[in-house]
């Protein structure tokens, strides 16, 4: 506990720490210029005014790598991950390292004026692209992920010259100017309800982009979307009214499909609840992710439950396309639950999660709905809401735990766990069609047995 404290005092403490590894003094200028609206001439008023620049950010430029390195513990044990884990881990890093660059991307901004202008002082040497995010107009820097904006590939760079995206280039203490004019861009609104025509007010709508990262097709399993990631394009999502209606704006001509999701706690769980600590239990051990993400529903345009199932909705420049609707049909969705025990002497595990992959018709893996569930202490696990599929349910890091020590913080109850017995992982293939499934039942093998029956 003494080390997230100190964890979370350096967090706080980082403006101040940033500036003390600043030591010698770097030659900088100022980037200015005027944003306008295209379709009014008006000026864009307290519009966000980013810098990004040209060549990718260096490892050393994360403020946040150093602070992991600052509270990492020096004597902590040195565990060997098995390959699964490895594996998970370097996604997991990638995931992180993605997230992180968006971050810093968003936090080089300034605000327009009521004349519309912006300036940027004390900016360092350097080529940067300069963009702007105002409601209901086009952002053209969206059009490209981070990775292409700063690629060295031939191909990519020139489509991204081909964009005439606005630069500005400091090499000392001169001042750049970099004017922008900003294009209205399409729209998409209807209304999202529930099937007996109650509105799904507080989900969060979004249009999605198609995903470029060969490892977001894995991120699901750590409990990541790969949209989330995606802080180019906060702008193209909304939440649902109390009435149930949306309007998503600003959008770049093109086919978009749009997604409504809810996120919560597994039903019956609360911060009362204990939040486990085991670092024996792997990645995918219980964690408070377990249960924050346990409650996970999603719908697509063309009422689909898939996103392979989802109709795309086309729309050009300038375009107001309303009458949208998504149903989300709550009635025709299903609980599935369990237990999981022991192979050998069939008690029940109190540790681990439980993971359930939907399968498509050929049986393929659909990434898109994909949950994940604590083994609670009782050995039991339940997933809520589910669609009507064929899902294939495992067991991750399964094990015996006992409770060392607990700790009220806050509102919450912390409690370390040490594992004294770890499990090989067990699986089934489950069709819900009409009803529940109540009676499902893992059995965890040995790790040894596990071993050997994957030769």
């Amino acid at each position: 506990m003494r080390k997230h404290i100190t964890a979370l005092l350096l967090l706080f403490a980082l403006p101040a720490f940033a500036q003390v590894a600043e030591t010698e003094p770097v030659a900088s200028g100022i980037v200015t210029g005027r944003v306008v609206c295209g379709d009014t001439n008006a000026p864009a008023r307290f519009a966000k005014v980013f810098l990004k620049s040209v060549v990718p950010s260096k490892a050393s430029d994360n403020p946040f790598s150093a602070l992991a390195e600052l509270v990492k513990d020096p004597d902590a044990p040195k565990k060997k991950l098995s390959a699964e884990d490895a594996a998970i881990q370097k996604q997991a890093k990638a995931a992180g390292a993605k997230l992180i660059t968006g971050v810093m991307d968003m936090m080089v901004s300034t605000t327009t004026n009521a004349d519309g202008i912006y300036t940027f002082t004390s900016v360092p040497a350097g080529t940067y692209y300069v963009h702007a995010t105002v409601a209901g107009y086009i952002d053209p820097v969206a059009d490209f992920t981070s990775e292409e904006l700063t690629s060295t590939d031939a191909e990519i760079r020139k489509r991204v010259s081909a964009a005439s995206l606005p630069t500005a280039t400091i090499s000392g203490a001169e001042t750049a100017r970099a004017d922008l004019r900003l294009e209205r861009g399409a729209a998409i609104s209807g209304r999202v309800v529930y099937d007996d025509g109650s509105p799904a007010s507080g989900w969060v709508i979004r249009a999605l982009h198609p995903v470029t990262d060969s490892n977001d097709s894995e991120l699901g399993r750590l409990g990541v979307d790969a949209s989330d990631l995606d802080l180019i394009h906060m702008n193209e999502a909304g939440t649902i009214d109390d009435t149930g209606h949306f309007r998503i704006a600003g959008l770049h001509a093109g086919s978009y499909i749009l997604r409504a999701r809810f996120r919560g706690t597994a039903i019956g769980t609360s911060s009362l609840n204990p939040i486990v600590s085991n670092k024996e239990s792997g990645l995918r051990g219980r964690s408070p992710l377990s249960n924050m993400m346990a409650l996970h529903l999603d719908a697509y345009s063309g009422n689909a439950l898939r996103l392979a199932d989802a109709k795309p909705i086309p729309v050009r420049t300038g375009d107001e396309r309303a009458g949208e609707e998504i149903t989300i049909p709550l009635h025709s969705l299903h609980s599935l639950s369990g237990h999981v025990i022991a192979h050998a002497d069939a008690h029940p595990v109190d540790s681990g999660t439980v993971e359930a992959e939907c399968l498509d018709a050929s049986g393929k893996p659909d990434p898109s709905p994909h949950y994940t569930a604590p083994i609670n202490a009782d050995g039991s696990f339940r997933f809520d809401y589910l669609p009507p599929a064929t899902y294939k349910v495992k067991t991750a890091h399964a094990a015996d735990a006992t409770t060392l020590s607990t700790q009220h913080v806050f509102a919450s109850l912390i409690a370390e766990e040490k594992t004294t017995h770890a499990y090989g992982n067990a699986s089934a293939t489950v069709t819900l069609s009409d009803a529940d499934r109540t009676d499902l039942v893992l059995s965890v093998p040995e790790p040894a047995d596990a071993a050997a029956s994957a030769r």
